[in-house]
């Protein structure tokens, strides 16, 4: 295991050795909800984002609350409000200068970490960060956890923030871990 920092766009790593790498990135998944942890979330890519020179795409990926035939005028209502939030965050990380943009999936509620990755894997994205409520290992393990289900099943590195985490957030370094599987030119 390699540990490293982050800064003017460079990464170096602690490990066996001391390398330091250009850090590259396409881009960032941004995966939210509507919940506390998404704005945490939210507030340490603001930070993050500008030092890694990298767009961000916001995602949420909506779970209808009924198929009803009858409900069609409240999935449309639902839709409107993810789109919103989507978009709301999308301006506030373009106003901090970062490129943004959003996109809302549809998704039964046991699909939804499949579709964040799914949306990491077509954006080709180097990096997901998303919010988590901090239930636990046992909640998580009994109810599910679908940033635990991203985390295993992505293809890029992912950072879960948990609710309360950026409290008080003034990030001068970032800690980023490598399993020492990966490609060691490109850690990230």
């Amino acid at each position: 295991m390699q540990v490293g920092t982050v800064w003017e766009g460079r990464v170096a790593l602690f490990g066996r050795g001391r390398a330091i790498y250009p850090l590259t990135m396409k881009r960032i998944l941004l995966a939210i909800d509507r919940g506390a942890a998404s704005w945490e979330a939210t507030r340490l890519v603001v930070h993050m984002a500008p030092g890694l020179n990298a767009p961000v795409t916001v995602l949420s990926v909506l779970v209808p609350g009924t198929q009803e035939s009858g409900a069609k005028e409240q999935r449309e209502r639902e839709y409107r409000a993810v789109r919103e939030l989507v978009d709301d965050v999308a301006e506030e990380l373009a106003l901090a200068g970062i490129p943004a943009k959003g996109e809302v999936l549809s998704s039964t509620s046991n699909e939804v970490a499949g579709a964040i990755v799914a949306t990491a894997t077509r954006l080709d994205a180097d990096l997901i960060v998303m919010g988590s409520r901090a239930r636990g290992e046992l909640a998580s393990l009994l109810l599910g956890s679908v940033s635990h289900t991203v985390a295993r099943n992505a293809d890029c590195p992912i950072v879960i923030v948990p609710t309360g985490a950026t409290a008080g957030l003034t990030p001068g370094l970032i800690v980023l871990v490598i399993d020492g599987e990966g490609d060691t030119e490109k850690p990230v």
